[in-house]
């Protein structure tokens, strides 16, 4: 039998891993928007039929782990949520094939992430399950950032599709280490006699357990909706200060990460103050640079690709 520490530890790896396509879409919104022409209504939705997903699933899977092995649940689950995302790294080509493909990948983080805690708690003695539940739950911040992070640099590298198929990727190696380090366990009969229905009608008489629901059903409603729309929020920033007449993109020293991004999205050449310095004006005119950008070519073209993009953002 495999160690409590250890067991914690790979059902955390797995829940980092299941959380690959978390915030992809988001990292990607901005082209999204450009290659398939987005309203500002469509983008929102979707953003958000991902959580719309998973709140339709959460209460129904969660619940079932009362009746049947967690595990099972948590399996099926990533596979859901892989197939969703190779999916449409495949195949969404627009609005309602992203928003059908979002809304199952969604799914699937709903039968993943809670069910996945209760399948590690039943394997691990009574003395531990205090802490399993703070590292698993503390994990999920780390896997929501990393998605982020490999959902921009992946796209950056080789284009949104290959973003998303290598979230399906992550979910199916979570959906392996599960296989590998768990076992069935047996489900007590006395945790199936309260029914669906009256499982919920537990739930909502408890006036002390409706109170942290609705509190963190407020946090939550601010939390993701900063995750879905920060990058293109951002992205919107920069095309407004273009308009404004600028035409550095990060326009600030102290802002590298917008500068890295831009560079990478759009093959703009350098930028931001450290541009103008090198140039030798003061990081603000830039006008040296724009002379020197203007007189090529094949830079020329570069920067007239960033500027249309980041126009149609600001429509």
């Amino acid at each position: 039998m495999i160690r409590p520490a250890r067991l914690i530890f790979w059902f955390c790896a797995a829940l980092v891993l299941n959380l690959t396509g978390f915030m992809t879409l988001a990292a990607v919104l901005p082209q999204l928007i450009t290659n398939w022409s987005l309203t500002g209504t469509e983008a929102g939705w979707l953003g958000g039929i991902y959580f719309a997903g998973y709140v339709c699933a959460v209460p129904v899977l969660t619940t079932l782990t009362d009746r049947i092995d967690a595990r099972r649940i948590c399996l099926a689950s990533a596979l859901c949520a892989g197939a969703a995302s190779i999916a449409f790294a495949l195949l969404a080509d627009g609005f309602w094939s992203a928003l059908a493909l979002r809304f199952l990948a969604g799914a699937g983080l709903g039968g993943t992430y809670m069910p996945g805690l209760k399948a590690l708690t039943d394997r691990l003695p009574k003395s531990v399950e205090g802490r399993a539940v703070t590292y698993y739950s503390a994990v999920f911040a780390l896997g929501t950032a990393l998605s982020f992070l490999s959902g921009g640099e992946i796209a950056a590298a080789f284009g949104w599709r290959w973003a998303f198929a290598a979230a399906g990727v992550g979910c199916v190696i979570g959906f392996g280490i599960i296989v590998c380090v768990s076992g069935a366990v047996p489900i007590a009969v006395s945790a199936a006699r309260a029914g669906l229905i009256g499982a919920f009608t537990i739930v909502f008489r408890n006036r002390q357990a409706m109170g942290y629901i609705m509190a963190f059903f407020g946090y939550a409603w601010e939390v993701f909706a900063f995750r879905v729309w920060v990058v293109a929020f951002v992205f919107y920033c920069v095309g407004k200060s273009y308009r404004r007449g600028i035409r550095a993109y990060p326009y600030h020293a102290g802002d590298p990460v917008r500068a890295g991004r831009c560079r990478r999205q759009y093959g703009v050449w350098r930028t931001g103050a450290g541009a103008g310095q090198a140039e030798g004006t003061d990081g603000r005119g830039l006008s040296v640079h724009r002379r020197r950008l203007h007189s090529r070519a094949s830079e020329r073209h570069r920067l007239w690709t960033a500027d249309s993009h980041l126009l149609r953002l600001c429509h």
